[in-house]
């Protein structure tokens, strides 16, 4: 996948990490609503949590995370 936008490269990075290459353009649609500061920071959290490598919707978890924090 070649990667022009600092967007494009946002969502690769979450589907990477989130290990949800299948999701990319939901990522995708995240990164052009959302701060990349916002996307890294919930990232960091899910990644963080103690159970992470044991959740088998890593991308479920992670978007859950974010509309959490979102709301409040």
């Amino acid at each position: 996948m070649a990667i022009f936008t600092k967007e494009q490269l946002t969502a690769w990075d979450l589907a990477l990490e989130l290990r949800d290459k299948r999701h990319l353009g939901f990522y995708m649609k995240l990164a052009k609503k959302y701060p990349e500061s916002t996307l890294r920071e919930v990232l960091s959290i899910v990644k963080q949590a103690p159970k992470f490598e044991s959740i088998e919707k890593k991308g479920a978890y992670f978007t859950a995370t974010l509309f959490n924090k979102i709301k409040s």
